[in-house]
């Protein structure tokens, strides 16, 4: 799959540079769940964007006809320039408002410039380190957030994902976590659910492994991912530090993927080798909790089960 082109206008002299904000200190809070964290401090923001750069994200919930439905969506941190954020909105139905965030002002006032579009209210929003969604923006039914926490150390990534979850309004709200690399030719999601039991851990129902037909890589399919796992937050922990929560749980699922590769000739094109090593394990039953299913070409998911793959409900380092 190539990337898309969009006809969406840039406006003359908009210089799309990386902006690099001081360290902010801002206090997590969330009304919905009356709760609040200490404070967290933000790395240098690098906020690289590229068009195409979220299309397997978007392709995959438009698989699971999570957009066409939506009328109120949020998009957290969409960067130098608003292309990610733009076609976003070209999935959603006529009518629909996105609310899409970013912490440098700059930024916000770049993308005001750029046309209006046609179906799709967009609207930018200057937003604070405290993942407090839109105030605004009322109960989302979806909120999206790419590339962004992975810059965060394991503890803030955890503590940011729960304070966005919490805010979620409905059993049918959805909030999707992703990173992918440069090009978009990669992409790992985290897919949670609204409605966390009181007190409980947030829940993460889908993890989506995809790939395109661009991608270049070597070795089995599971390590290529391994840059982009939700950081830190399971797979970066060191043991002495706390219970790791899901962390254990997603890398047996991963060592159950790399196992299927040692014992399996794989072609040598990406996507065939993805593919024919995502069949072979999704046709394993037993080797890691839950379902594994291939969703098309290119995409594996693993649905955990209930409560089995728990975002840890951590408190951010104290500044």
């Amino acid at each position: 799959m190539a990337p898309p082109t969009h006809s969406h206008k840039v406006p003359e002299n908009v210089a799309l540079k990386a902006l690099t904000p001081k360290r902010t200190r801002v206090e997590v809070s969330s009304s919905a769940s009356g709760s609040s964290w200490p404070l967290l401090k933000l790395p240098p923001l690098r906020g690289h964007t590229a068009r195409g750069r979220l299309r397997l994200v978007d392709s995959y919930l438009n698989s699971k006809r999570a957009l066409g439905r939506c009328k109120v969506v949020v998009d957290v941190g969409f960067g130098d320039a608003p292309w990610t954020a733009l076609e976003l909105a070209d999935n959603l139905p006529a009518g629909a408002i996105l609310y899409a965030t970013d912490i440098v002002e700059d930024r916000v006032a770049r993308a005001d410039a750029y046309d209006a579009h046609p179906d799709v209210d967009v609207r930018f929003v200057v937003a604070n380190a405290s993942f407090a969604l839109p105030a605004e923006s009322g109960a989302p039914e979806l909120v999206r957030c790419c590339n962004v926490l992975r810059d965060l150390h394991a503890f803030d990534a955890a503590a940011a994902l729960c304070a966005m979850h919490v805010q979620l309004a409905g059993a049918d709200a959805v909030l999707v976590e992703a990173s992918t690399d440069a090009t978009g030719t990669l992409a790992f999601a985290l897919v949670l659910r609204g409605n966390a039991s009181a007190g409980g851990n947030a829940s993460v129902s889908e993890v989506v492994f995809a790939v395109d037909e661009c991608a270049t890589a070597d070795g089995a399919p599971p390590s290529w991912f391994e840059a982009h796992l939700f950081p830190r937050a399971f797979a970066a922990y060191a043991p002495a530090e706390r219970e790791l929560g899901g962390r254990d749980i997603l890398l047996k699922m991963l060592e159950a993927w790399r196992a299927v590769c040692l014992e399996s000739e794989l072609s040598d094109e990406p996507v065939v080798r993805f593919d024919q090593s995502a069949t072979r394990l999704a046709g394993t039953p037993g080797c890691v909790p839950g379902v594994v299913e291939t969703v098309g070409r290119g995409v594996l998911v693993w649905r955990p089960g209930d409560g089995v793959l728990q975002v840890p409900t951590y408190h951010p380092r104290k500044l």
